[in-house]
């Protein structure tokens, strides 16, 4: 039966490969649709954020920051 730290373990697992999965895709978007859109969800970014060299769109960027919090 696992206990805390293995389901703990088992849920860090789960995330880094999540967000090495996206990171992968990320990677291929920036080729294919040269930073056009943002490489969490897929949308269209606007140029002003594209400039500033964002990769996230603002709701994607705000979840990530949620995400991140958690885990300090």
């Amino acid at each position: 039966m696992a206990d805390e730290v293995d389901i703990a373990n088992e849920l860090m697992d789960n995330e880094v490969s999540r967000a090495l999965g996206k990171l992968r895709q990320g990677q291929s978007n920036i080729k294919t649709a040269g930073a056009k859109t943002c490489i969490e969800c897929g949308e269209k970014m606007p140029q002003p954020r594209r400039q500033l060299g964002f990769n996230l769109c603002v709701s994607c960027a705000e979840d990530a920051e949620r995400r991140k919090t958690l885990y300090l």
